[in-house]
């Protein structure tokens, strides 16, 4: 859950550009370090082997991406 207050909402374009492509792509380029990204796609891989999915690191980045999107959930409070 993001939880966002008009403060918050209220530094300008660059913040709501971030807030548009984090709805719009379940991510905000350049958000997660080379580390963070390594350590999602080791942890997803088990999972994906166990489902018969491919493990390749662009699936499991993918896969990632899908599980962000479908459990982001946002508020605005103004």
């Amino acid at each position: 859950v993001l939880l966002l207050t008009e403060e918050e909402l209220s530094l300008g374009e660059i913040f709501l550009r971030h807030l548009e492509l984090l709805i719009r792509m379940g991510s905000i380029p350049n958000l997660l370090t080379m580390e963070d990204l390594e350590r999602i796609i080791q942890e997803l891989r088990p999972v994906a082997l166990n489902e018969n999915l491919p493990a390749e690191s662009n699936h499991l980045y993918a896969m990632f991406l899908e599980n962000v999107k479908k459990n982001l959930h946002l508020s605005l409070c103004l």
